[in-house]
């Protein structure tokens, strides 16, 4: 009989572990109280709290603007290298935390296509913008500006596209796992889903984003941001997005993706993929950079994002130094 109490024991405390886990991390709310005074505004939507920041020429209405989708684990800080080229150039820039990441809500469930459109739809109102705007978006976001792209062209002016999800993921072993087993899973994802993320971070060039390291650490700590990640995994990211490429290529809106030449998370060879679902697509491989080249190569990736809002041509491929 006491065996058979210490291991109902046991088993409670194995269920018990990653509720307890989850519950010792930063909160949204925390995060919000200590960044308050560089925290951008605050909009609220129909699916929670969004955190968005502006940046560029507010008294000029007639400047493009550029809204800034970011990545499935970091939040809009990836774009702080990007922005001032950006600016310069006389575009508004519009960026924002994803929910699940940043300073943005934490809302709980699916967080598929339909989710992450409505936040940008919501975020569109919001601001007053009735425009097509351009929609830059980086790996997973690359996939969420493809499927609003697709499903709402008359609101996107053009579609840029920064190492995209959307054509076949790479996960490792422990995501693959963590996304296709339901219940232990989901167990895995809470007890050692932060070592498998903190163990990626740092790799790679150097980045031109101070303390990046520690805000991305950061951003793993806080409570909610490894169930967005398991969520989006299952739901977003497990999708093969070519047919939306196809259809926003049938209704003539202006692509540029731009690619690095070794990224080990969305491979060069998805470019072919692209190619093949939108032929006028522009591409630009950017040689001697990894997935992270937002931050670690920002003026690389930059100057054919201004050269192709100007109309300009975009070279093939752009040098990492």
């Amino acid at each position: 009989m006491t065996l058979w109490w210490g291991l109902g024991a046991a088993l409670v405390l194995l269920i018990l572990f990653p509720v307890v886990q989850e519950a010792r991390r930063t909160s949204v709310a925390s995060l919000r109280r200590r960044q308050r005074a560089t925290s951008g505004a605050f909009a609220s939507l129909s699916q929670g709290i969004t955190h968005y920041r502006w940046h560029g020429p507010k008294d000029d209405p007639d400047a493009p603007v550029l809204v800034m989708v970011h990545g499935l684990t970091t939040s809009s800080y990836v774009w702080d290298a990007m922005i001032p080229g950006l600016v310069d150039a006389g575009v508004r820039v519009l960026t924002y935390d994803l929910y699940g990441r940043g300073l943005s809500d934490r809302p709980h469930g699916r967080q598929d296509r339909y989710f992450f459109k409505r936040q940008i739809l919501d975020l569109l109102d919001s601001q007053g913008l009735t425009a097509p705007v351009t929609l830059v978006g980086y790996s997973l976001g690359g996939g969420i500006a493809a499927a609003f792209a697709a499903a709402r062209p008359a609101q996107v002016a053009s579609l840029i596209l920064i190492a995209p999800a959307g054509f076949g993921d790479t996960p490792s072993r422990f995501a693959e796992f963590t996304r296709k087993t339901p219940i232990l899973g989901t167990w895995a994802n809470m007890v050692l889903g932060d070592a498998e993320l903190r163990s990626k971070v740092g790799r790679g060039a150097p980045s031109v984003v101070p303390d990046i390291a520690a805000r991305q650490l950061a951003e793993i700590g806080t409570r909610g941001l490894l169930r967005s990640v398991l969520s989006t995994r299952r739901f977003m990211l497990s999708e093969d997005l070519s047919s939306e490429h196809e259809a926003f290529a049938a209704f003539g809106l202006p692509v540029l993706a731009i690619w690095a030449e070794g990224d080990r998370v969305v491979p060069l060879r998805a470019s072919d993929a692209l190619a093949q679902a939108n032929p006028a697509a522009q591409q630009v491989v950017i040689a001697q950079a990894g997935h992270g080249m937002v931050h670690t190569h920002p003026a690389q990736v930059t100057a054919p994002i201004i050269a192709f809002l100007s109309g300009a041509p975009t070279a093939g491929v752009e040098t990492g130094a």
